[in-house]
């Protein structure tokens, strides 16, 4: 795809998806944007979480979180405790997070994969200038590469 600028984290994501789509219309990968799952707390109560992008392969889920950028705590203290009530309800559930930091600011990596400790797959990666889409689809296809391997299935 071109060399895209990302100015914010929802830009990430749709260029992920469309990336994720484009690419792989020939493996059967569902892809959705945001998809919904719900999960139970422990009073029975019922809360539903979007991931970014979330793929169905081979009986598994997989939910895809990206944070770009992120300086606060709280954003990943959300999805960590999404995704071990998630894990709690769907069994086949694989979560990978992805970070996206610049050298300047945002939390330190090592915090943010502390806080993140329920995802399966954490990748963290830090950047000195802008970050554009050529950076970005290596990652992408190491991933799918790796789904459809069954290496992280």
């Amino acid at each position: 795809m071109n060399n895209e600028l990302f100015l914010n984290e929802n830009d990430v994501s749709e260029y992920v998806y469309k990336y994720l789509k484009e690419k792989n219309n020939n493996y059967s990968i569902k892809i959705t944007r945001e998809g919904k799952l719900n999960y139970h707390i422990n009073n029975g109560y019922e809360l539903s979480h979007k991931s970014d992008i979330m793929l169905e392969a081979d009986n598994k889920i997989f939910s895809i979180e990206i944070k770009f950028k992120s300086a606060v705590t709280d954003q990943f203290k959300c999805r960590s405790y999404d995704i071990i009530h998630l894990k709690k309800e769907y069994k086949n559930l694989i979560g990978i997070l992805i970070y996206l930091k610049h050298k300047d600011y945002g939390i330190i990596i090592e915090r943010a994969r502390n806080i993140c400790y329920g995802f399966d797959y954490f990748i963290g990666i830090e950047y000195n200038s802008s970050f554009n889409s050529n950076k970005l689809d290596q990652l992408i296809n190491i991933i799918t590469g790796q789904i459809k391997k069954g290496n992280i299935l």
